[in-house]
């Protein structure tokens, strides 16, 4: 599980941030903005335009586009999917002189290295549910209704094997919660398996250890919510799965989701 120092870093890198701001002119100001610009592009790898400006100034329209003339960020075209409802017409990345500009500013932990193709970085075919998470996650931390988040940058330098990683994680009321977006149902065996990847996650199946205290499950489907809700009631059956000697996947046996697990377990529907 992601630790209180994280979350007490986070904390108080937006208390500095804030002190920061107060009491200084246009300029200063500025450069805070900057800063809190690049950082968050830096942590997530990419961003929009309406991201940056929602988390550097308050959803004002050009702040991106100032940095973009700045020589600060880079603009990569969506041509593939331009025009599809949620997915921006182009995606933003750090240029090298924007990432001299902010990784002094960071802790050595916070150093993930930033390559120079940066465009790398966006994976393309899932470009709709990535930008729907980030967004998610800024309106949630400019609103401060979160203390500190993990980025999936920031969660893969930290990921072990054969554990499903959440799209995000949120640090909310002293609470670590672990993001998942779903935008299309699943069926069978995927289904069964998210399913069992909730419950272990939450420490709520023999043998696996808590890694997170809840889960926000965000879907822009009401029918996609109702699934996950009437699966997950304590007593359900839950099919196992297995590989064969053939290495393939073969039900082997079930389980019952146990009392309280939908209680860690939240739903809301978005507008995409």
């Amino acid at each position: 599980m992601h630790t209180q120092k994280q979350t007490r870093d986070t904390a108080a890198a937006r208390e500095a941030a804030t002190a920061a701001l107060a009491g200084h002119g246009p300029r200063e100001l500025g450069a805070q903005k900057r800063l809190a610009a690049l950082r968050w592009v830096y942590r997530w790898g990419w961003s929009t335009a309406q991201i940056i400006d929602l988390v550097a100034a308050r959803g004002r329209r050009g702040f991106a586009a100032r940095l973009l003339r700045q020589g600060l960020l880079d603009a990569h075209p969506c041509e593939a999917t331009g025009g599809v409802r949620g997915v921006p017409a182009q995606v933003l990345t750090l240029t090298p002189a924007g990432v001299e500009e902010i990784e002094p500013h960071l802790h050595d932990a916070q150093l993930l290295g930033y390559p120079r193709q940066a465009a790398s970085l966006i994976i393309w075919r899932q470009l709709r549910h990535d930008v729907l998470v980030q967004h998610a996650t800024a309106k949630a931390w400019a609103a401060e209704g979160i203390e500190a988040f993990r980025t999936p940058r920031e969660l893969q330098k930290q990921s072990i094997k054969g554990q499903k990683q959440p799209d995000a994680v949120w640090h909310k009321a002293g609470r670590v919660v672990a993001l998942e977006l779903e935008l299309s149902v699943k069926v069978g065996r995927e289904f069964d398996q998210t399913i069992l990847a909730l419950l272990s996650a939450l420490g709520r199946l023999p043998g696996h250890q808590k890694l997170y205290d809840d889960v926000m499950l965000l879907s822009s489907s009401a029918a996609i919510i109702t699934r996950y809700q009437r699966a997950l009631q304590p007593g359900a059956r839950l099919q196992l799965w297995e590989r064969d000697a053939a290495r393939r996947w073969k039900p082997q046996g079930n389980l019952q989701v146990p009392e309280g697990a939908i209680k860690r377990i939240h739903f809301l529907e978005i507008q995409t």
